[in-house]
Order: C-alpha cells, then structure tokens, then sequence
C-alpha cells in the first residue's frame, strides 16, 4: 500500500469533500426544519385557542325534554354536541331544511323576534387572530352548533401530525449528521 504524499493529499481532499457535503445537507436539514416549524407555529396556535367541539350521545345537565335540533334525540345531547351529524355544512342544511333560524336554530319567526340575535358563535369569536379566522364563514351570523371551523381544526391535526412528522425526520438525520 502507498501512502505515499501524493495519496495523503487525495484522501485530505476526499475528506474535506465529504466534510462539505455534510455541511451543506446540515444546512438544508436546517431550512427545511425552520420551514416546517414556521408552518407548524400558527397552526399549533389555532388549535390551543379553540377546543374541539364535543362529541357524545349522553351530555350532563341536559333537560329531559330538550332535543337534539339535528338528530332529534330527547334529553340526551346538546345539539352542538350530535355524534350523529357532526357536520357544519350538514347541520346547516338541516336547519335549513326544517325552517329554522341559523342564530337560535329555533322558530323565532313565531315569537317575532330571535333572542340570538347578538350572540356570537363561540368557536368564529375564538378563531379570532389565528389562523382558523380566515375559515369563519362569511354569512350574518350562525349557531355554534353550524360552525365549521371544528371541521376544519380536524383537518389542521391531520395536517400538524404530517409535519411533526417531517420536522421529527429532520431532527433524526441531523443527529446522523
């Protein structure tokens, strides 16, 4: 075997290629991770600001007599809470369908009035400055129990999960680094 100068000088060269090309995928690794965590940031935000919207046949204090506007289940769940149609745009329809008010989800035509007219959906009020605000519907107002922004803080995990994944994968191969 030579190891001769001339052979030294390549294997310092071959070192110093493969000590740079480390270098430069570090330094990709850690764009990609920025990127990643910037993306992630926001929606990490949204999720804390807003709880998920529950989702169970039996809801504690409930009056016997109270049904459920979407699956008209008696005394069992509050209508934001319907395991049966979790929908926003469903449950939209529903009332809809049945001539309901969007506000109160009752028939307030009847009384003359709608005793929601200023309330506010909760989950369009908690969405405010995060990036769940830019999915408030655009009407004149609606139930909580309507709002599709629950809809779409699912989709959000779904998406969160995905990146957490990638910036976990980052974070692995840089240790390999």
């Amino acid at each position: 075997m030579n190891n001769g100068p001339h052979n030294i000088g390549r294997d310092r060269e071959r070192d110093n290629e493969v000590a740079q090309g480390r270098q430069q995928r570090r330094a990709v690794l850690l764009e990609e991770l920025a990127r990643f965590e910037e993306r992630a940031r926001p929606i990490r935000h949204g999720l804390r600001a807003i709880p998920e919207r529950k989702q169970e046949m039996f809801s504690t204090g409930i009056c016997a007599t109270m049904e459920c506007v979407f699956c008209r289940e008696p005394g069992a769940h509050y209508s934001d809470s319907c395991p049966d149609f979790t929908d926003g745009d469903q449950r939209y329809q529903i009332v809809k369908d049945r001539k309901r008010c969007p506000l109160c989800m009752e028939h307030c035509e009847r009384r003359g009035y709608c005793a929601y007219i200023d309330k506010k959906c909760f989950y369009c009020t908690r969405a405010r400055n995060t990036i769940f605000e830019q999915h408030r519907p655009r009407d004149n107002g609606h139930h909580t129990a309507l709002c599709t922004i629950p809809e779409r803080m699912k989709e959000a995990r779904v998406e969160l999960n995905r990146i957490e994944q990638e910036i976990q994968t980052c974070k692995w191969i840089l240790q390999d680094l």
